[in-house]
């Protein structure tokens, strides 16, 4: 009844293409995500292993834009092979990233398919009804969290990043929020982490009041991961992301859909 009743409401859905990184665990892929608001569609990143998940959801590769938070290839290899399906349609698609490091955006430009925007800290647009603004990262290549609003409904991305002062804001006033989760207790630096651990989001979480958490992001060399679902488990609102799953997000939070 619930999900009935969200549906009848402005949401957005948000599906999980890959949710790994820097590499894949076997037979998964890694970070992307197909964002729906309306009529809209949009791509969150499009690391390895992510376009036959999309073109299997949009065979018609008929998505407003691609948003990409950072140019390392866990989170956009696959915009080169993305490339060749769009001149073998005659499409074009919008595509919104750094223009760090030079030589991969250059090499992005080239393409006569994908049309490249530099974003930066400042960089703010709408698409239709839906509006992005985006805040720097603390990572180890220039990156961009996204911010999304929609009829009211504010969804974050944090690409990657660390611990820094931009996370808070992304966290405060969201109804839901997609995390990186890269980093593991053992990896972890105070000073110098380049990824949050669950630990950190859900810290992040609670303290900012969000209404939802997806947790993603998760290492590729994991033997595995038991403790991430005991977590989520106990914590409401909060959500592993599962490759190919999909999580309406609304006012009310997230549930799965």
């Amino acid at each position: 009844m619930m999900k009935t009743t969200t549906l009848l409401r402005p949401h957005m859905r948000l599906t999980v293409l890959g949710r790994h990184g820097p590499f894949p665990a076997p037979l998964c892929a890694c970070s992307g995500y197909l964002l729906s608001a309306g009529t809209k569609s949009f791509v969150l990143d499009l690391g390895s292993g992510t376009f036959a998940r999309l073109i299997e959801r949009r065979p018609l590769l008929d998505m407003e834009a691609i948003i990409i938070s950072h140019l390392h290839y866990d989170h956009m290899s696959d915009l080169f092979v993305l490339n060749y399906a769009l001149e073998a349609k005659g499409r074009v698609v919008d595509v919104y990233a750094p223009d760090e490091p030079t030589s991969v955006f250059e090499a992005l430009c080239a393409s006569k398919n994908l049309i490249m925007h530099k974003i930066d800290a400042g960089t703010k647009f709408n698409i239709g009804d839906v509006s992005f603004s985006f805040s720097r990262t603390k990572h180890g290549a220039v990156c961009y969290a996204c911010r999304v609003e929609y009829e009211g409904i504010v969804f974050s991305y944090t690409g990657d990043t660390g611990l820094c002062e931009n996370t808070e804001t992304l966290f405060s006033g969201a109804h839901a929020v997609l995390a990186d989760a890269g980093c593991s207790r053992l990896d972890k630096h105070a000073n110098t982490a380049a990824h949050l651990t669950i630990e950190d989001a859900l810290k992040l979480f609670y303290k900012n009041s969000a209404k939802g958490l997806i947790v993603s992001h998760i290492f590729g060399g994991a033997v595995n991961t038991p403790n991430l679902s005991e977590i989520a488990d106990k914590a409401p609102g909060v959500f592993i992301a599962e490759e190919f799953s999909s999580y309406i997000i609304s006012k009310d939070g997230i549930i799965p859909g």
